[in-house]
């Protein structure tokens, strides 16, 4: 029988408990981040100081998310290397939300959070990475400035995790696209 949200919410105040998160850094659900999906839920969680005053300093560091199956019981810790997206993708897939690299295929879905994007630095990378011409990368650029997301293909597995942090680390939201199935039809290139 499946547990409920009171329920699952409660196996992720015991594991902080056990971890010594609430004791040691007063660690508080964020429950308004919360999600919910057909598998159960992602808990999200930082300390109390930090949710008060959103002072950076107060706040906690490699605090991954945490899925509660409904219908297992079973609380998962995600990661923080990657958008939570890709630990959730990954659940849905393998049951763990660590095992991305064993689905992910060769294509990466971008986009960013503002226009504030290095363009200097990142136009050569997109043109290293996904090996296309100067105007290509710009109209890519543009395309994930203004808050929209595009599909590109890295070539291989191992480029798209590259790709991912590489693009991470310039202010670029990039996560690996699920290669699920063989007839998986997202479009490659779906930005322009």
């Amino acid at each position: 029988m499946p547990i409920s949200h009171v329920e699952a919410r409660e196996l992720v105040v015991q594991y902080l408990k056990e971890t010594g998160g609430q004791e040691k850094y007063d660690s508080v659900i964020l429950d308004d981040h919360t999600i919910e999906r057909e598998f159960g839920w992602v808990f999200f969680y930082n300390s109390r100081a930090y949710t008060e005053t959103k002072n950076f300093m107060c706040g906690l560091v490699g605090n991954a998310p945490l899925i509660v199956d409904r219908y297992t019981g079973e609380l998962h810790v995600t990661g923080t290397g990657l958008p939570t997206e890709c630990y959730i993708r990954s659940y849905e897939a393998t049951g763990d939300p660590r095992n991305y690299i064993d689905y992910v295929g060769s294509r990466v879905s971008l986009w960013a959070a503002s226009d504030d994007v290095g363009r200097n630095e990142v136009i050569p990378l997109l043109q290293e990475i996904f090996s296309i011409d100067l105007g290509h990368a710009k109209d890519v650029v543009e395309v994930v400035a203004r808050g929209d997301s595009c599909v590109l293909d890295a070539g291989a597995r191992k480029s798209a995790g590259e790709a991912c942090r590489r693009l991470s680390a310039l202010g670029i939201y990039a996560y690996p696209i699920p290669d699920l199935s063989p007839n998986d039809s997202t479009d490659t290139d779906a930005c322009l």
